[in-house]
């Protein structure tokens, strides 16, 4: 079987899985939802309907996408500079 592994506790109002849906690739990682949770699913045809009859909202939505990901880099390379 696959060795499991904590990489992250989300918190109400997380986002997760930014990666794969922007790029299309496979997920690397899946969800365990250690308690009762409920959550929000956008599906990529949804984000292209918004980009025509919101198309703020989605720049809005972009952008917060961005500075998820961009937070995410930054303690990757923290990371690998206290490894190296």
């Amino acid at each position: 079987g696959r060795t499991k592994l904590r990489l992250a506790k989300l918190s109400k109002g997380a986002m997760a899985g930014e990666m794969a849906f922007y790029t299309g690739a496979a997920r690397t990682a899946s969800i365990v939802a250690v308690e009762d949770s409920r959550v929000q699913i956008l599906h990529r045809d949804a984000l292209l309907r918004m980009r025509t009859e919101h198309p703020s909202l989605a720049t809005r939505f972009d952008h917060m996408v961005i500075r998820k990901l961009a937070g995410s880099l930054e303690r990757t390379n923290t990371l690998i500079a206290t490894l190296g």
